[in-house]
């Protein structure tokens, strides 16, 4: 037919084609977060040549996929990552200098404290904000950008009026900055604020090849991690550590999925539930009232015969439920073989 493209096998691709195909291939909020991380010569790079592919055939994908999969948990060559950087500055400076260039190279970007500041998003600088004195939180919103302090300012006001009210009086008062506060103020976000973001943001191989997977239907990532542990089982074993699916609920204690149950909807619940296993399906069952119980299972049996797809996506829902009263604390996730006995 007229303007279509040839298809293009995996031996034929150059490297922003493979690029270009991975990044076709993910889910678009990932895809999106991978090209937030690149330079902009290489975004129109590689968006350059997603206009201009050919077919790709599936069998071509997954080819792309292993590659990337053995790259990024260092099976062969040469990987810079953050312990290969560590490990030259320090043989390079001394242990204070060598931390704080990796923390300037993995906190965010600016040339000094105050730009890093104003490139933090608001909800994590007010989180920190919160527990300082009016006037240390004072000094640091009158350093950075007026929109940026006002929605920190609207955080902190839902938290504590009238620490944010107090916050506005100090504001008030702050003419001439002593130079000595400022360098103080900068000491201690280093030390403390700077470098516990740039731990929390900077992010393992395996565990940034886990968030992938975890985007993934089951059945994909489930044969990318067989075929990756073919190659390479002590890798695939280090990512499935990182991933959560559903079946990994299993490891959920009654109180935390009675929880769950609380907080997931209820027509997701019941498609989730029809793909699970006897096991979690009975766990559940178990964290419910008799009522509940009779209810789940007249809206189980009631449903259609679904698509594998239609569940998995149900499954998705409730895990991203999961996943937010996780690291929100109302639940634990236990690993293999840990004791179920929890204390709450």
């Amino acid at each position: 037919m007229a303007g279509s493209k040839a298809t293009i096998t995996y031996e034929m691709m150059t490297g922003p084609q493979k690029a270009a195909v991975f990044l076709m291939s993910l889910p678009d909020s990932v895809a999106a977060e991978v090209l937030k991380r690149l330079e902009m010569d290489e975004v129109r790079e590689v968006t350059g040549t997603m206009n201009e592919i050919g077919h790709v055939l599936p069998k071509d994908i997954e080819k792309i996929f292993r590659e990337f999969a053995e790259h990024a948990t260092g099976q062969s060559g040469t990987v810079g990552n953050y312990n290969t950087t560590r490990k030259l500055l320090e043989s390079a400076f001394s242990s204070d200098q060598a931390q704080m260039l990796l923390d300037d190279l993995n906190g965010p970007k600016g040339k000094t404290m105050w730009e890093k500041l104003g490139n933090i998003p608001d909800q994590i600088l007010s989180n920190y904000l919160k527990n300082e004195y009016p006037q240390t939180i004072a000094v640091i919103l009158s350093k950075i950008k007026a929109d940026h302090a006002g929605r920190v300012l609207v955080n902190l006001f839902n938290f504590k009026q009238d620490l944010a009210l107090e916050v506005i009086f100090r504001l008030l008062q702050i003419d001439a900055i002593q130079k000595d506060v400022l360098d103080n103020v900068e000491k201690t976000l280093r030390a403390e604020f700077m470098s516990n973001l740039t731990h929390a943001q900077r992010q393992e191989p395996h565990e940034f090849v886990a968030h992938i997977f975890n985007s993934m239907d089951q059945e994909k990532s489930s044969k990318f991690l067989n075929a990756l542990t073919e190659r390479n089982s002590q890798a695939a074993e280090k990512i499935q550590k990182f991933m959560f699916r559903f079946e990994d609920l299993t490891r959920v204690p009654p109180q935390g999925i009675a929880s769950l149950i609380e907080q997931a909807d209820a027509t997701d619940l019941a498609k989730a539930l029809k793909g699970a296993s006897e096991i979690l399906r009975n766990l559940f069952f178990e964290s419910m009232s008799q009522r509940q119980r009779q209810m789940m299972e007249e809206n189980i049996k009631a449903l259609p015969m679904m698509r594998l797809r239609d569940i998995d996506a149900a499954q998705q829902s409730v895990l991203a439920v999961a996943k937010r009263l996780k690291d929100e604390g109302t639940i634990i996730v236990l690993d293999d073989g840990e004791d179920g006995q929890v204390v709450y």
